[in-house]
């Protein structure tokens, strides 16, 4: 089932604490867009990978930390994962962030409850699977 929230209400801020599994230190990103998932850890080897691995990425790490924050806790599409490998995962789309006509997707995955754990990012102007959740934009209601 797709939720649909209109856009026009005030955007927040993330919310974003500091945790700790023991022996790494990490963000956990709160968000209330679909029940399936509330929270999001980021730990800073994924980010760091992410920047590696993506060329788009390359030397922005306090951007892409943002963006990435943003679109877990604010994001405009989420979507559920169109594969049995990644059966509990989801991707959290935003069309606030985005690289020429591609828009920034965030890949997650559960790891307990409603729990989940960043596993990449990318720029993208194709997503597929079963759209979960998406803002209206006005020109939805006319």
């Amino acid at each position: 089932m797709m939720v649909d929230k209109n856009s026009e209400s005030t955007r927040a801020a993330p919310v974003v604490t500091v945790a700790t599994d023991g022996s790494d230190v990490f963000r956990v990103v709160t968000t209330n867009v679909i029940e399936e998932v509330s929270q999001v850890h980021c730990y800073d080897e994924t980010l760091e990978h992410i920047a590696d691995r993506h060329p788009e990425f390359e030397n922005f790490l306090p951007a892409l930390e943002h963006a990435v924050h943003d679109t877990i806790a604010d994001p405009t599409h989420v979507f559920g994962s169109n594969t049995i490998q990644h059966a509990s995962g989801f991707r959290f789309a935003s069309t606030r962030h985005t690289k020429g006509n591609n828009h920034l997707i965030v890949a997650v995955k559960i790891i307990e409850g409603t729990s989940a754990l960043l596993k990449t990012a990318y720029f993208t102007g194709n997503v597929n699977g079963e759209a979960l959740y998406q803002v209206s934009t006005v020109s939805d209601h006319d």
